[in-house]
């Protein structure tokens, strides 16, 4: 456990100053996490086949091609068209090229399914960076404190299992305090870091992020379970994999970029 908080206040303290000064000192650590995380992706080897080597450093080199492709995307039409355009000229056409089944449709489909998800993911990230420094810690306060305060309130006074074949460890009262308490402290900041709006609508929001975390967290537990693995991997010491870490992160990225205007 201590060796474990030691890892937390290290990363911690790597990327506080690097969310802070941006530029391209942000979007090189975080491409380097993304790339991480999607190597974890194609590292599962219940879901596909050996992938080629070339294959996969082709699709390192599309995922960045895919976050860094014209970040203003809300201002541009047909971006997303020209970015899926390019994962599946990519992916699939090598498809006719390699013999003996050992690049099948199959893993071109796996492969544009974890660069599209990632992609977008991590594109958002970045974008929500650019737009406004504390709106991004927001999106990070909300699974974050909701992480911690589940999983210890789930280890003091957790009875009832939410989902037990996924995550055994997770409880209804972990989940609930956890929602609760990141309500209180992710608006908190909000209103006064980021801009004052209607505070039921704040609340409501902030609500819906912690709860869609929470089960994002569930999804890539579901990954876990499907490939019988514990973590994704052990680059972080303590933790285990990138994704192990940001799985509720990336889920509430997305459901505000979804949501996208109405804070």
């Amino acid at each position: 456990m201590m060796k474990k908080s030691i890892v937390a206040v290290f990363l911690f303290l790597i990327f506080f100053p690097v969310v802070f000064l941006g530029g391209w000192i942000f979007k090189i650590t975080f491409l380097l996490v993304g790339i991480l995380g999607l190597k974890e992706l194609l590292d599962l080897q219940k879901h596909h086949k050996e992938i080629p080597k070339f294959m996969i450093v082709l699709s390192f080199l599309l995922f960045v091609l895919y976050v860094l492709h014209r970040n203003d995307f809300y201002n541009s039409y047909g971006i997303f068209e020209q970015k899926n355009a390019l994962l599946l000229l990519f992916l699939f056409l090598p498809c006719l090229f390699y013999q003996k089944m050992k690049y099948t449709t199959h893993e071109a489909m796996y492969l544009t399914g974890c660069i599209l998800f990632l992609g977008t993911a991590f594109s958002s990230l970045l974008f929500l960076r650019q737009y406004d420094v504390y709106l991004f810690w927001y999106l990070m306060i909300v699974p974050i404190v909701t992480d911690i305060v589940a999983m210890q309130a789930g280890k003091l006074f957790g009875k009832h299992k939410c989902a037990p074949t996924i995550s055994p460890h997770k409880t209804w009262e972990g989940a609930f305090a956890g929602t609760f308490v990141s309500i209180v402290v992710s608006s908190l900041f909000y209103y006064h870091f980021v801009q004052e709006i209607p505070i039921v609508l704040l609340l409501c929001i902030t609500l819906l992020l912690s709860v869609l975390g929470q089960l994002g967290d569930l999804v890539f537990s579901k990954i876990k379970r499907e490939n019988e693995i514990k973590d994704f991997s052990q680059v972080i010491p303590g933790h285990g994999g990138i994704l192990d870490r940001i799985d509720s992160i990336l889920f509430v990225i997305l459901s505000y970029i979804l949501l996208f205007g109405v804070l």
